[in-house]
Parts: C-alpha cells; structure tokens; sequence
C-alpha cells in the first residue's frame, strides 16, 4: 500500500507542476502580446470596441467568446492567433 500512496503523491505533485508551467507560459505570453486586457481573479477580460468580447483563463488556456456557447482551448499564443484572426474579420488589425 506503501508503494501507491507514494505513486498517488508523486502523480499529484506532476499535476501541480505542470498546472504552474502551463500558468507562467500563458501569462508570459499575454504580458508581450501587446493587446490591452483586464486581469480578474481567474481570467483576463479582453474588451476592445468594435471586437469579440472574450474571457480567456490562464490556468487552462481556455477561452469563451461572449454571446457564444462554447469553450476554446489551446494556451495563450493559439487564443491570440485566434483573436488576431477575428479582429482582422472585423476591420480591426
């Protein structure tokens, strides 16, 4: 039993890492991105007029667009890939 409790602890502790890992990377990312946001306890407000209105939340790298259902993922750089993208659709950069 000795032997999976310990198991138990070192999976536990990887998790948490990487949870770390992935949380500094998307900061790093959206500090450089140049784009204004606003910071909130879990996620950033992203709200420029005449743009998508989104909530992208850095310990998971996912975001939500306002007014739409579903969840994106994939990290910070790809968000901005995407929020670029959709500014250009709009007339916007």
């Amino acid at each position: 039993m000795g032997d999976q409790a310990e198991a138990g602890r070192m999976l536990k502790q990887m998790a948490a890492e990487r949870r770390r890992n992935r949380l500094d990377l998307n900061w790093s990312v959206l500090d450089e991105c140049g784009i204004p946001f606003e910071e909130r306890a879990s996620s950033v407000l992203f709200r420029e007029p005449g743009k998508p209105k989104c909530d992208f939340y850095p310990g998971t790298g996912r975001w939500r667009v306002a007014g739409d259902t579903r969840t994106y993922r994939g990290g910070a750089r790809k968000f901005l890939d995407w929020y670029r993208a959709q500014c250009a659709d709009k007339g916007g950069e």
